[in-house]
């Protein structure tokens, strides 16, 4: 049985990462990150595996604010 790739775009890679959409655009910015298989009317698209690779060694970090505690 053959292994299907998953595409993903702007709006997946913010929730793989659990970020704004404005954060991972700014990863995909990233001379580091991979490049897209295909660019798209709604935006560029990449390989899940890739995005996930990219991320391995160290996740990205994140910034702003801390939240406030309870």
């Amino acid at each position: 049985m053959a292994q299907t790739t998953k595409l993903v775009g702007l709006a997946e890679v913010a929730e793989l990462f659990h970020v704004s959409k404005r954060t991972a655009s700014r990863y995909t910015l990233r001379t580091d990150f991979p490049p897209p298989v295909a660019r798209l009317r709604a935006g560029p698209i990449w390989l899940e595996d890739e995005v996930r690779t990219w991320a391995a060694p160290v996740p990205p970090v994140r910034r702003g604010r801390p939240r406030k505690a309870a």
